[in-house]
C-alpha cells in the first residue's frame, strides 16, 4: 500500500494538499487503510485537479563517542561542492582567500560545530498538465545551526558571523544550540527555461538526473533543484551507548530531541562497517520509540566475519532505496541521493549507523516555508559515525608516544602498518578514517599528552580559534 501511494505521488498530483504536516500525513494514512476504493477514486479527482508536489532529501552528520557524546569539529575532510556555489562567507564580503579556509562553508574544525548538514535539495514537481511556470517563495531556518552554503543565489542571515572593521574577511564567531540561521529564495519561477551551471562534479550531477521542475532565480540562476548545507552546534536524536565490554550498543532518544519534539520514533535504521577492502557488514535494525520513559533499543556492536561481502553492500544499498521510496521519494529521487553519497555512505571504512529522521524532529530543526499550497514530503538521512576499538587503540598508542615520530613502522594488535616516511605516523594517521581531525582533536581535548600535542603540531592540526568579542 505504501508503495502503491508512494508511487502515485512521484507519477501525479498528490491526493490532498498539505504543508508539509506529520499529523495530517498520518491522518490520511488511516484513512488509506480503511477504504481502498475510495482512495482509489481520491487520487484520480486529484490527478484531474492538480497540485503542487515539493521533495526533499539531505543528511544530518554527526560523531559520537563510546559514550554517546559528541565529537565536535566535524567540518573537515569534506567533499567540496562546485565553485558557483554561494557561500555565506562571500555574501557578507567576498575574499577568495577566505574560500580555502572553510569546510561546508565554515571554519575548519570549529570548536562548536557538532553536526554537518550535508546537501539538502529540494525538487518541484508541477501539477499534471500545468504548462505555465509556477512563481513562488521558499524559506528555510537551521535551529542551531549555520546555513553556510546554497545555489542559486539567496539571502541568508547567520548570527555569529561578522566582517572585521575595513577588511575583507569574515570572522566566525560561537555557534550556540540557540542560534537561528535562515535563508530564503523570493521570486522563484517553478518550470521556466533554465541553463544549468557547467560542472563535472559528480556530487552535483547526481542530483541532476531527477525528473522534477527546473528552478530558475531572480538571479537568473538556474538548476534543477534548491540546494543548501551548513553546520551546526546540535545533538543528534539518537544517542549510541557502548557497554564497557564493547559488546552492546545502547541506542535511545537525546535528551535534546525528546525536549523539542517530546518523543523520537524510529522506524528504517541500520548498523554498518564499511572495511578498507571494500567489503561491508550491516544489520537492518527493529523500530523503536524513545521517550522521557525510556524506550530504545540494544544491538550487538560488531558483526561476524562471514558476515562481511562486497554483495551485502549491496543488499545495503537496496534496502535504503526501498526505505526511502517508502518513505516518499520518487524512485529517482532515492536513487539520486545513493548516488550523490556513495563515497561517504558505501565506500569510507568506518562504523556508522544511518536512521531516517524523524518528521517531527526535522520539521523543528529545519523549519520549511513555500508560499503556496503544496504536498511537501522530507526525507532526511540520520547518519552518526562511531568510535571504534581499533581507532581508539591508534589513538591512545599515538598519545602514548609508542609510535616513532620520524618513522611509521609498527603494528597494533596483530595489524601491521605500512611504511612511511614523510610524516610521523602517517599510515596510523589515516587509518583513523574520515574524521581523523576531529577525533584526534577530541582525544587532545578529553585527555591531553605531549605526545599528541607534537603529532599534532607536525601534521598543523588545531581547531579554528575564535575571534575575540567585538
Amino acid at each position: 500500500m505504501d508503495g502503491l501511494i508512494s508511487e502515485l505521488r512521484c507519477v501525479g498530483p498528490s491526493p490532498t494538499k498539505r504543508g508539509g504536516s506529520a499529523d495530517k500525513r498520518y491522518a490520511m494514512k488511516s484513512l488509506f487503510v480503511i477504504a481502498l476504493p475510495a482512495l482509489l477514486v481520491s487520487v484520480a479527482l486529484a490527478a484531474r485537479e492538480g497540485s503542487l508536489q515539493a521533495h526533499e532529501w539531505g543528511t544530518f552528520t554527526s560523531f559520537q563517542d563510546e559514550r554517546g557524546r559528541a565529537v565536535r569539529g566535524i567540518n573537515v575532510d569534506d567533499e567540496p561542492v562546485p565553485l558557483f556555489v554561494h557561500r555565506i562567507a562571500g555574501q557578507l564580503l567576498f575574499d577568495p582567500r577566505v574560500v580555502p579556509s572553510l569546510v561546508q562553508g565554515a571554519p575548519r574544525a570549529h570548536p562548536h560545530v557538532t553536526m554537518r548538514l550535508e546537501t539538502p535539495v529540494l525538487y518541484f514537481h508541477l501539477p499534471e498538465g500545468g504548462d505555465e511556470p509556477m512563481e513562488l517563495d521558499v524559506s528555510v531556518a537551521f535551529v542551531g545551526g549555520w546555513l553556510t552554503e546554497f545555489f542559486p543565489k539567496g539571502q541568508a542571515v547567520a548570527p555569529g558571523l561578522r566582517v572585521e572593521g575595513g577588511t575583507a574577511d569574515t570572522l566566525f564567531g560561537p555557534l550556540l544550540n540557540d542560534a537561528i540561521s535562515t535563508l530564503s529564495w523570493n521570486g522563484l519561477r517553478v518550470g521556466a527555461e533554465v541553463t544549468p551551471p557547467v560542472t563535472e562534479a559528480p556530487v552535483w550531477l547526481a542530483p541532476r538526473k531527477v525528473d522534477a521542475a527546473d528552478i530558475l532565480a531572480t538571479s537568473g540562476e538556474g538548476e534543477r533543484f534548491l540546494f543548501y548545507r551548513g553546520v551546526a552546534h546540535r545533538e543528534a536524536p539518537v544517542r549510541i551507548v557502548r557497554e564497557p565490554s564493547g559488546e552492546l550498543l545502547h541506542l535511545s532518544a537525546q535528551a535534546e530531541a525528546l525536549d523539542e519534539v517530546g518523543f523520537i520514533n524510529v522506524e528504517s535504521q541500520w548498523l554498518v562497517d564499511i572495511r578498507d577492502d571494500g567489503t561491508a557488514a550491516f544489520h537492518s535494525l527493529p523500530p523503536w520509540v524513545g521517550g522521557e520513559q525510556g524506550g530504545g533499543i540494544v544491538t550487538a556492536a560488531s558483526f561476524a566475519e562471514e558476515e562481511y561481502s562486497a554483495a551485502r553492500k549491496e543488499a545495503l544499498k537496496a534496502e535504503m532505496y526501498d526505505a526511502l521510496h517508502a518513505a516518499g521519494l520518487c524512485k529517482d529521487e532515492a536513487t539520486a541521493m545513493l548516488r550523490t553519497w556513495e563515497l561517504s555512505y558505501f565506500d569510507s571504512p568506518g562504523l556508522r549507523y544511518f536512521f531516517i529522521a524523524p518528521r517531527t524532529w526535522v520539521d523543528h530543526v529545519l523549519p520549511l516555508e513555500i508560499s503556496v499550497d503544496a504536498e511537501v514530503e522530507r526525507v532526511m538521512m540520520g547518519r552518526i559515525e562511531l568510535v571504534t576499538p581499533r581507532q581508539r587503540q591508534i589513538l591512545d598508542a599515538i598519545s602514548a608516544g609508542k609510535q616513532n615520530l620520524s618513522k611509521d613502522l609498527v603494528a597494533l594488535d596483530g595489524v601491521p602498518v605500512a611504511y612511511q616516511p614523510s610524516l610521523p605516523g602517517y599510515s596510523l594517521f589515516v587509518e583513523l578514517g574520515r574524521f581523523r581531525h576531529a577525533l584526534l582533536l577530541d582525544q587532545q581535548r578529553r585527555n591531553p599528552s605531549e605526545q599528541l600535542a607534537r603529532f599534532l603540531e607536525a601534521y598543523g592540526i588545531r581547531y579554528y580559534a575564535l575571534p575575540a568579542a567585538p
